[in-house]
């Protein structure tokens, strides 16, 4: 993601706080707005109590355990079962810097049964200086599958976007609540609570620093013997369907919601938690918190009221890590499930999504293309100065009947 607080990227024009594509709101213009206050002590609630000693308990062991097994015994098989659950996923390239280059992607389990007919995937690195931080996971086990897009923004989003790939997957996996229908749509939003706090705890260890830094995530858990999606989503990498119509042609539409001050209900709950929003040059609004600056400049200007990680953000903006859920029952002219971090969405509709992938048979080739679409369009609009990070998830749905989850 570009720009999406005021630390990254060159120093800012005296007097401006830098934001994304290099708009900018006016320093001056804050200070007038903000105005002085008395800066409170935070008092955190409970709830966040509760999480911070969760994460106390598990940040030392959760990334020790072996993924494979963990997917095994989640989907009621021996820990060593063969050719039953596999995960890919991205791995860090510190050292990648040509751009559009595809992420690498680390395999678990017998990823062979990986098949790229059905399922494409492609995490390419955007126009800028920093390194792709975007991050993607699919793993699979008989009975259900976990998809999860994460675009990371802030120095060390790229950071954050793998932390958080890693750790959110194992939680869900662990819970025994996976199991129980009426208890999964609660259960993912613990995980979100959960993985925020274990990222506040790696912040503070010295990991990486989430201050200022984050990701959006959008994760779908898709229940093979119900034919159903169970959709969360922090930010605005967006999720989209799309349907085959009886006269062979597709419609594609979202199934989730962008979380940005432009919702009346985020921008009620930012303005309830003492922030406030202003637009920049590009007619975006910005999330600014009231009267305090961090090193010497307004923070975190945020286009997104919802992320993970942003420590400085959720205490002090109303910036959220709890997910927005819906369940979505598949029917049988469902066809596509895409998933896609926002570089996809800037320049193309859901539609124009869906028609590039599906323009090929194989889904593999057909997320690439979208991909490739995506980045000729960043290059077109932007005239070959920026792009940012896109990547694509691409699934073709097809009906599995299995034992329940």
């Amino acid at each position: 993601m570009l720009g999406t607080n005021a630390i990254g990227g060159a120093g800012p024009a005296e007097g401006y706080v830098p934001t994304r594509k290099g708009s900018a709101v006016c320093a001056d213009v804050l200070d007038a707005q903000m105005g002085v206050r008395e800066k409170k002590a935070h008092v955190p609630r409970e709830s966040v109590k509760k999480m911070k000693n969760y994460a106390e308990l598990m940040c030392q062991q959760i990334l020790d355990e072996d993924i494979v097994p963990l997917l095994n015994t989640a989907a009621g098989l021996p820990e060593d079962a063969e050719k039953a659950c596999f995960m890919i996923g991205t791995e860090t390239d510190p050292d990648a810097e040509e751009t559009f280059k595809d992420k690498p992607v680390i395999e678990y389990g017998k990823a062979e049964q990986f098949d790229k007919a059905t399922t494409g995937r492609y995490c390419g690195k955007g126009l800028k200086k920093c390194q792709n931080q975007d991050s993607f996971f699919i793993a699979r086990t008989p009975d259900f599958s976990v998809y999860c897009v994460l675009d990371g923004h802030g120095l060390d989003g790229h950071l954050i976007s793998e932390y958080a790939k890693e750790v959110l997957l194992r939680i869900l996996i662990k819970d025994p609540e996976l199991h129980q229908e009426d208890k999964r749509e609660a259960l993912l939003i613990k995980c979100f609570r959960q993985t925020q706090a274990m990222i506040e705890k790696a912040s503070e260890e010295g990991l990486f620093c989430a201050e200022l830094a984050g990701a959006t995530v959008s994760l779908v858990l898709h229940d093979h013997p119900r034919n159903s999606l169970l959709i969360a989503n922090v930010g605005d990498s967006s999720i989209a369907l799309c349907k085959k119509k009886p006269d062979g042609t597709y419609s594609g539409e979202f199934v989730t919601v962008d979380h940005t001050p432009e919702i009346k209900e985020e921008a009620d709950y930012i303005a309830e938690n003492g922030a406030l929003f202003l637009k920049d040059a590009n007619g975006k609004f910005r999330i600014f918190a009231n009267g305090r600056k961090h090193n010497g400049m307004f923070f975190p200007g945020m286009n997104m009221s919802r992320a993970l990680g942003d420590c400085l953000g959720h205490e002090f903006c109303g910036i959220r890590a709890i997910p927005t859920v819906r369940e979505v029952k598949l029917e049988d002219d469902h066809h596509l499930l895409l998933l896609c971090s926002d570089g996809v969405w800037e320049f193309l509709d859901v539609q124009q999504a869906c028609d590039a992938v599906l323009a090929e048979e194989n889904f593999q080739v057909g997320a690439e293309k979208l991909a490739k679409l995506s980045y000729d369009q960043w290059m077109e609009k932007e005239k070959g100065t920026v792009s940012d990070d896109i990547t694509v998830v691409a699934i073709k749905l097809e009906k599995k009947l299995k034992t329940t989850l």
